[in-house]
């Protein structure tokens, strides 16, 4: 009776263990089929996140932003031919040169006054520095440049027209100055002759009588065209 007791109890036991075994195996089925999961998983996430930061992605950086120099050159023109005053003082020099590029402006009908003005390179007893006149934004610049037609009835008097351009980059003006020396034309050399071709003669100083301050370079316009300078800040 016990052994038969003991032995029953012993199958019950196998019994147990093969179906934990059972259960065991089929954990391990499901952990297994799981891992495959979840390495599928972690391929789909590596590929979505190589797209999204691909060229195309919205967050990829603009352009860098534009320097302090390229703003004021993008609203800015350069005026040529404008007489220069030659005197001891640099204020009774700059109030001729506002007076002569508001007076270009008045007769172009800008109504805006520019932000400042000043002359570019150094003097010259030859020839008048160009002026750069740095206007308040780039929409009137392109108005000014809209309007460069009005300067051929501008009066200058006995000197040279006054001609204006945009504000260039180095790069423009290197490109600018080649293109005019390409259409300028070819003079052959001949022997009893000089290859040099002389410059006309240009008025481009203003002497600095009290008079002439006054009267800047188109002289014949009306009193009342005159435009003064706006006063000192204190």
């Amino acid at each position: 009776m016990i052994r038969e007791a003991i032995r029953a109890e012993f199958m019950s036991v196998q019994e147990e263990l093969e179906e934990h075994r059972k259960k065991i195996l089929a954990l391990e089925k499901l952990i297994s089929e799981c891992n495959s999961q979840i390495i599928q998983v972690q391929s789909q996430l590596s590929t979505f996140e190589l797209r999204t930061s691909g060229p195309s992605s919205p967050t990829t950086p603009g352009p860098p932003p534009l320097s302090a120099y390229e703003v004021e050159r993008r609203r800015s023109i350069v005026l040529a031919n404008v007489p220069e005053f030659m005197g001891p003082s640099n204020r009774d020099a700059w109030q001729w040169d506002f007076s002569c590029v508001s007076k270009v402006l008045a007769h172009m009908n800008i109504g805006t006054p520019p932000t400042t003005i000043y002359r570019l390179g150094k003097v010259s007893r030859f020839r008048p520095r160009l002026i750069k006149v740095v206007l308040p934004c780039t929409d009137i610049q392109k108005q000014v440049l809209s309007r460069t037609n009005l300067l051929r009835s501008f009066p200058t008097g006995s000197f040279p027209p006054v001609f204006l351009r945009p504000s260039l980059t180095k790069e423009q003006r290197d490109l600018r100055r080649s293109e005019l020396l390409d259409r300028s034309p070819r003079i052959p050399s001949h022997p009893h002759h000089s290859s040099r071709i002389k410059s006309p003669s240009i008025p481009p100083l203003i002497p600095s009588s009290p008079l002439q301050n006054i009267e800047p370079m188109d002289v014949g316009n009306d009193h009342r065209d005159r435009v003064l300078p706006p006063p000192l800040s204190k």
